[in-house]
């Protein structure tokens, strides 16, 4: 698919796209599907090229700072590198901080966002008779909706 068609699919309205034959669609998405796999793969790509071009100088000019932004020219392209820190707690730490908290007499929703929940493989697992007990908790929503679509002659 050409970026000229891809270009004028976008600007078809849905209903209209709505009207080719399953066939086209089956093509339509199957390519489309492969062109959004090679992008991702090429992003990815670069990203590698960005970083063994600049990372080492976006280090230095960081000094000792893990998680920073900096900035410098390479020609007539400003390049601005910035590390994010992201932070994780341990599960098990706050568990126990919790409870101190609890003991003190505080409540530790004031501290702490606590969310509890249940995966359905362990859900699925239990007795019925524990299930019925988290019963009144568990709510079921739909999904996105997924609609694939498989031409016959390449089934076998």
């Amino acid at each position: 698919m050409s970026r000229y068609a891809t270009e004028e699919l976008i600007g078809t309205p849905a209903k209209e796209l709505a009207e080719y034959s399953g066939e086209t669609l089956y093509r339509l998405r199957t390519e489309a599907s492969i062109m959004l796999a090679a992008a991702k793969v090429l992003v990815s790509h670069l990203d590698y090229a960005l970083e063994a071009k600049y990372g080492r100088r976006a280090k230095a000019l960081r000094r000792w700072k893990e998680a920073d932004s900096v900035s410098f020219e390479d020609g007539a392209v400003d390049v601005h590198a910035s590390v994010s820190e992201r932070v994780e707690w341990r599960q098990d730490a706050l568990t126990k901080i919790a409870r101190r908290i609890a003991e003190a007499g505080c409540d530790p929703a004031d501290f702490l966002d606590i969310t509890y929940c249940v995966s359905e493989d362990k859900y699925n697992a239990w007795p019925q008779s524990l299930r019925r007990s988290f019963e009144q908790a568990r709510i079921r929503k739909p999904g996105k909706p997924s609609i694939r679509l498989s031409l016959r002659e390449a089934r076998s």
